[in-house]
């Protein structure tokens, strides 16, 4: 671990690819109507603020909306996600009801689970999660290897699905408590966003990116992701976080379905952080000497 450099180069690489992504996609020309192969998404109702009339294919035989569903099924669309201020996935689980997400060891290894099973130390022992509707891992309890670790929220994520019970765990792996996907954009919807998050307590960086749009009639793409630096949420004075993740999709449309290449490259480095011990005295719990569990920390 080094002390936080003066400059950063990472940052500087993601914000020139993020304008030059921008000025590609202001270049194009208007995009035409939503051809015939893939059918138009329905209009939302205004009034619908429960978001009934979504569709939901995740855990499920064939796709159906929550209204119609007979599972417990909740969903979150970017700008929930947004709102809620969440920066990894543990914390957009929070927003879900019925889950239960402790993000207490830091950017990953939380421990997850849904009402009614049991929470594990350490990962997500019954509830299977995924991107894409692919597993992240078939197992979610692998000790300081979780599922979540290999999941980062940035701008890419355009729908979480959470199904749970029912009909999950005849779907998938480690999934009797339930299974939440992560759906990622796939340029259906045209334009972009870029934003730089600065700490002001602490020396953290951060700046997210994503576009997407239409290359051509039946041709889409999006990318988008992020690049952090710093010392994180808890005082260290030396760089602990550093790296980001890079997303990508292209999808090409056909009269009778379409076919969609996906690229991601994660590469971030965050800090564990681990109890810290305590002495059990009787009923009460003390201090061990020059430990003070209000302010220590310990990190891997």
């Amino acid at each position: 671990m080094t002390r936080c450099p003066a400059t950063l180069k990472p940052l500087a690489v993601a914000a020139s690819l993020t304008l030059l992504a921008l000025a590609s996609a202001q270049a194009q020309t208007a995009a035409p109507a939503t051809p015939a192969a893939e059918p138009a998404k329905p209009a939302e109702d205004a009034n619908d603020t429960l978001k009934m009339e979504r569709i939901v294919v995740t855990g499920t035989s064939t796709a159906r909306t929550k209204m119609k569903s007979s599972v417990s099924v909740s969903t979150l669309d970017s700008d929930q996600i947004q709102k809620s201020g969440a920066t990894s996935a543990a914390e957009v689980l929070r927003s879900i009801p019925g889950i239960r997400s402790e993000s207490s060891g830091g950017e990953g290894n939380a421990n997850m689970t849904v009402r009614g099973a049991p929470i594990s130390g350490g990962g997500s022992r019954y509830l299977q999660v995924q991107e894409d509707g692919l597993p992240v891992l078939l197992f979610g309890d692998v000790q300081f290897g979780t599922a979540d670790q290999f999941v980062r929220a940035d701008g890419m994520i355009d729908t979480v699905q959470a199904v749970r019970g029912g009909s999950a765990s005849t779907a998938a792996t480690n999934s009797p408590a339930g299974i939440v996907n992560f759906i990622t954009k796939s340029g259906s919807v045209g334009g972009g966003s870029a934003g730089l998050t600065v700490g002001l307590d602490h020396k953290q960086a951060r700046l997210d990116f994503d576009v997407g749009g239409r290359l051509g009639a039946k041709t889409r793409f999006q990318i988008g992701g992020f690049q952090r630096i710093g010392e994180g949420p808890r005082e260290t004075n030396v760089t602990v976080e550093n790296g980001g993740q890079l997303r990508m999709n292209l999808t090409q449309e056909f009269d009778g379905g379409f076919v969609r290449v996906s690229f991601k490259h994660l590469d971030d480095k965050t800090p564990t952080y681990l109890p810290v011990p305590v002495r059990l005295s009787g009923n009460k719990i003390q201090q061990l000497p020059g430990v003070d569990p209000r302010t220590a920390f310990f990190i891997n």
